[in-house]
């Protein structure tokens, strides 16, 4: 019984940890190489490049991907990224973590930013009016009758627009040190009472 509980213990907490980045500080320069460090992978790492506020980062490119071990270098070039507010995402078979938030001295023009887009359950109507109109003309024929022509035209369509927003993407604000799950550290803590007992 106690080894039972020693084995679920040890796998709660090893699937409690999602992959974090261990650099103490987050400060790539323009054009230099810059070493990211992370622990806990669950198998081969994507690293990404967002930026934008913290509650709703966009991926800007990714930077490496199948990255075995602890860390890789990357460089982040002045010439291809605007001046912004950035961080790394690091993804594994357990899920996404973030670097903290860094400053970019670039020269580069905005990237084309691409997000996960995520339907809301709540759509709001609104329509849409078309109007069209011809101005009058007349005309003398050569009987001498006149004619006269106008029309106007209005269309009113309903249509429905979705509040699909780009999924929110959080940067911890402590490197990612806190991520385990309450739960897992419910169920650590009574298998640890289990052995002791």
């Amino acid at each position: 019984m106690k080894s039972y509980a020693t084995l679920v213990a040890l796998a709660l907490a090893a699937t409690a940890n999602a992959a974090k980045f261990t650099n103490v500080a987050v400060n790539p320069e323009p054009g230099k190489p810059f070493e990211l460090t992370w622990s806990d992978a669950q198998g081969p790492v994507t690293i990404n490049l967002k930026n934008g506020p913290s509650g709703n980062l966009k991926t800007v490119e990714t930077l490496a991907s199948g990255v075995t071990g602890d860390s890789t270098t990357i460089t982040l070039n002045a010439e291809d990224l605007p001046s912004d507010t950035y961080a790394f995402e690091i993804v594994d078979s357990s899920g996404p973590n973030y670097s903290l938030q860094f400053d970019f001295e670039g020269t580069g023009t905005a990237p084309s930013v691409t997000g996960t887009t995520t339907p809301s359950s709540t759509e709001s109507p609104s329509s849409t009016v078309t109007t069209a109109k011809s101005t009058s003309s007349s005309s003398e024929t050569a009987s001498g009758t006149t004619s006269e022509t106008a029309s106007s035209t209005s269309s009113e369509r309903p249509s429905r627009t979705s509040d699909a927003d780009q999924s929110e993407e959080t940067v911890p604000e402590d490197n990612g040190s806190s991520n385990l799950s309450p739960l897992a550290l419910i169920f650590v803590t009574a298998a640890a009472m289990m052995y002791f007992n």
